[in-house]
């Protein structure tokens, strides 16, 4: 049974994460961030997170990154990330990518940003 199980777990990583080396994902670092833009800002958001998606995905230690904007509210999104740890993510948070991205996105803000770093249990 636990042959099965670790099949699965591997083929789920890969659907989740099809251009990275599987890690263990138990351990990883989740990273979930909450916005709330101006409409004026929506699809300017979306393309610079297009553009700059494969440089955090790239970045050390990221693990896969994506953007889910809510259903019925299309002023609110979602970033989802994996890290390797709080350290790589913090890394990241200390970069010149991170750092000129987000003077970018958070002057359109409606409400402050929220973020959570979770692990998987």
């Amino acid at each position: 049974m636990q042959n099965l199980s670790s099949r699965y777990s591997k083929l789920t990583s890969q659907i989740l994460y099809p251009n990275k080396q599987f890690k263990q994902y138990h351990s990883m670092l989740v990273r979930v961030v909450k916005m709330h833009f101006a409409p004026h800002f929506i699809e300017e958001f979306k393309s610079l997170f297009n553009a700059t998606k494969p440089k955090i995905a790239n970045f050390e230690g990221c693990n896969g990154v994506k953007l889910l904007q809510h259903e019925t509210d299309n002023q609110l999104f979602f970033t989802i990330s994996y890290w390797d740890s709080a350290a790589h993510l913090e890394r990241y948070r200390q970069s010149e990518l991170f750092v000129n991205t987000w003077a970018k996105v958070k002057p359109n803000f409606l409400s402050k940003a929220e973020a959570w770093s979770l692990l998987e249990q």
